[in-house]
């Protein structure tokens, strides 16, 4: 019984589009901004995934806010908010508590866990869900970009969720 996720013929129609692997993202701009959060409310989040936030201070760990706009895609042009945690394995212990957090996010090397995504169009919310399995859902993103600056405000159910500015 194949995987929605990973067909064996590797290609999708969606929305009236033809998509394969690889899918290409050809141009756009993001912004990111990291933000320190408590783990046990981070926890209780992420706690049905097999995943732990990664401490990198005594109850803290970092939460990633991204906002992305695509403009040219084999998906279509859309704007994308994204929520991550950088993880470990639930019950896995740092070698060195917090310091060797903090070395392997530098070097790369700690996963990321994305909790909740939200796009602007049905093509790349059924693609993000039916392609690659991500939790995504249509919501108003509001993209601001001027000079050096960008914000991203998210809207769910007719209330700001958040707005910020890098």
């Amino acid at each position: 019984n194949p995987s929605p996720i990973a067909p064996r013929d590797r290609t999708f129609d969606i929305e009236g589009e033809h998509l394969v692997y690889p899918t290409e993202f050809r141009d756009g701009c993001s912004a990111a901004g990291l933000f320190l959060v408590k783990s046990k409310v981070a926890n209780e989040y992420i706690a049905d995934s097999g995943f732990e936030l990664a401490e990198v201070a005594p109850g803290r760990g970092i939460l990633v806010l991204t906002g992305v706009r695509y403009t040219d895609t084999d998906c279509g042009e859309y704007d994308e908010t994204a929520m991550a945690f950088f993880v470990r394995r639930a019950g896995q212990k740092p070698r060195l508590p917090y310091a060797s957090t903090w070395l392997d996010i530098i070097r790369g090397n700690t996963a990321s866990f994305t909790w909740n995504l939200q796009v602007t169009t049905p093509l790349s919310r059924d693609a993000g869900i039916f392609m690659w399995g991500f939790p995504k859902t249509i919501e108003d993103i509001r993209f601001e970009h001027s000079g050096d600056r960008a914000a991203f405000n998210l809207h769910m159910d007719g209330q700001e969720v958040y707005h910020y500015s890098v």
